[in-house]
């Protein structure tokens, strides 16, 4: 059995993921799937197609869309995921309170996405 262990995933309940630090700062993140736009910490960038790779936005892009994974996956031979939430969802820098309502946010919304699914497992998220 081939497992990748290291996979990160978007759960689709969170893509739109932004809070603010104490200072103001932005983190999280904010995603367009239609056009690929994705605002990571405040900054633009781009995902899919628009930026060179070789998946699209949309349902396209196996960052947060489970069908588009599993052919990947069988096209290179793995047979199980381990999926994580990227680092940017960390939230190790904003208000304790505000971190740990993200992160039941967003293991609830792993958890939702890869019910049933054999193939997939998920790691539970923290704040730092």
């Amino acid at each position: 059995m081939v497992v990748d262990y290291h996979s990160h995933f978007v759960p689709p309940d969170c893509l739109d993921f932004e809070t603010r630090t104490p200072d103001g700062r932005a983190r999280g993140w904010n995603m367009d799937t239609a056009s690929g736009e994705m605002r990571v910490e405040g900054r633009m960038r781009m995902l899919g197609a628009a930026a060179d790779q070789p998946w699209g936005a949309g349902a396209e892009n196996p960052l947060w869309t489970l069908e588009r994974r599993l052919t990947a996956m069988d096209e290179s031979g793995v047979d199980v995921q381990a999926l994580s939430v990227p680092p940017y969802l960390s939230l190790h820098d904003v208000a304790a309170d505000e971190a740990w309502r993200l992160s039941r946010r967003a293991n609830a919304g792993m958890a939702a996405a890869i019910a049933g699914h054999p193939r997939f497992v998920g790691f539970a998220t923290v704040p730092i």
